[in-house]
């Protein structure tokens, strides 16, 4: 089976890939999302700035550290994690 009828069988794949469609283009949701969690992660419903600010002290600042991020979502929290501590992504 090819990637692209492999990822079509995902349950809810469609959907999620079109709330990040949405999430990306939508001046409402970006309102939203700074409003309610106070920046603009496309969130649907997970930390909010605060939290992921209180988490950045506990990064050790040791250059060889690495964080891996597995899971749902579209990787702008990381963004803003390495954005605040100057470490590069490497994909």
């Amino acid at each position: 089976m090819n990637d692209d009828l492999r990822l079509k069988k995902l349950l809810f794949y469609d959907e999620y890939e079109q709330f990040y469609l949405m999430a990306e283009t939508s001046a409402a949701f970006r309102s939203f999302c700074r409003k309610a969690f106070g920046a603009d992660f496309s969130q649907d419903g997970f930390s909010d700035i605060g939290q992921i600010d209180r988490i950045l002290p506990y990064i050790p600042g040791d250059r060889e550290v690495h964080i891996l991020d597995i899971g749902c979502g579209n990787g702008k929290v990381l963004g803003y994690i390495q954005e605040k501590t100057g470490y590069m992504k490497i994909q």
